[in-house]
């Protein structure tokens, strides 16, 4: 299970057709639930398939990967990887 856990769509909590700057925007809505101590859950998180980190550096990992769209590719066409 650990091989899909950190995928950047799946701790933003975002479907792979997400634009950039909804990327962005799911980052800072991160950012401030986290600043204001809100439970930050989203509909696409599927507790199935287990836990992840939603800390500040994996959100911001999460965005940089995305924002390289070799990568962004990547990610959409295989997203239970992360390698």
């Amino acid at each position: 299970m650990l091989r899909y856990q950190n995928n950047a769509f799946r701790i933003l909590g975002l479907l792979p057709d997400a634009t950039l700057s909804k990327i962005k925007e799911r980052a800072d809505e991160i950012k401030v639930k986290s600043d204001l101590g809100m439970e930050i859950s989203f509909e696409y998180d599927f507790p199935l398939l287990g836990e992840f980190d939603r800390s500040y550096e994996n959100v911001i990992n999460a965005v940089e990967r995305l924002e390289n769209p070799l990568f962004k590719v990547k990610r959409r066409n295989f997203l239970f990887l992360d390698r």
